[in-house]
């Protein structure tokens, strides 16, 4: 190794040196973690996750029940009378996105009548905090219908992980 100290004077000694791989304390999210996740114990239920790196935000649709089945005689013409779509947007930093939640209600398949409405004042909060590539801990919190929950989530196939561990940068 050569090495110019302070005087200018160039100096050769001879050092050996071990780099070792440093592994973030942390999952960072990346575009890598866009992905279909699910927690496998609740069948037919999941998320989409959208991750934009150039505007920092996440992007999740929740596809889940009601809290209560309907009454049997509750009919629905396209998919159950108790399904539920959710959305939230927000903001991430490290392995958490903390993102706000929204409820769409009304319309119709394919149609734009009666038009569906999307309140914007948020219902709640989920964050999610990732511990892999492959998994993560989605906690949400909507106290506006008195429900929360934690619920652990894996993704559905893992094409993306080798995006999502490329995306994964040394302090």
């Amino acid at each position: 190794m050569t090495v110019t100290d302070d005087d200018g004077a160039v100096d050769t000694e001879t050092q050996s040196v071990t780099v070792t791989a440093v592994t973030p304390d942390t999952t960072l999210i990346n575009s890598g973690m866009s992905d279909a996740w699910f927690d496998p114990t609740t069948d037919g239920q999941g998320f989409f996750i959208i991750v934009w790196e150039n505007s920092n935000l996440m992007y999740l649709s929740w596809f889940t029940f009601d809290t209560e089945r309907p009454a049997e005689d509750v009919t629905a013409i396209f998919g159950g009378p108790g399904q539920r779509w959710v959305t939230a947007l927000g903001a991430y930093e490290g392995d958490t996105a903390t993102l706000d939640v929204f409820l769409s209600t009304g319309g119709v398949l394919d149609s734009t009548e009666p038009p569906v409405v999307t309140d914007q004042t948020p219902i709640g909060t989920i964050i999610i905090q990732w511990t892999s590539c492959n998994a993560g801990t989605l906690t949400y919190s909507l106290a506006s219908l008195g429900l929360s929950g934690s619920i652990p989530i894996e993704r559905i196939v893992t094409d993306n992980v080798p995006a999502c561990e490329a995306g994964q940068v040394a302090p």
